[in-house]
């Protein structure tokens, strides 16, 4: 059985659940954003990967788990968007 776990830190409108438990098993999809505003925080690697981890560990904490029990994670980095000249 999935059970979805509302973390109360996920102001975007993005249609994924912040966290699905399945037994012992965890799922969590994360930006790199700010968890108050939902606004995408940009910048280079660095402050895209240390945000996402935050956004990760505030997830996992919701579920009652750890960051020392992840087993793999993938970070996605964007650049920000420009307006055509």
């Amino acid at each position: 059985m999935f059970e979805v776990i509302d973390t109360g830190a996920d102001p975007s409108d993005v249609p994924v659940s912040e966290a699905v438990r399945a037994g012992d098993l965890f799922w969590s999809v994360h930006i790199s954003e700010d968890p108050v505003t939902g606004e995408p925080v940009f910048g280079d690697i660095e402050t895209q990967a240390r945000r996402t981890l935050q956004n990760l560990e505030i997830a996992i904490k919701a579920a009652g788990g750890s960051v020392a029990n992840v087993v793999q994670m993938q970070v996605f980095l964007t650049t920000e968007p420009t307006l055509p000249a």
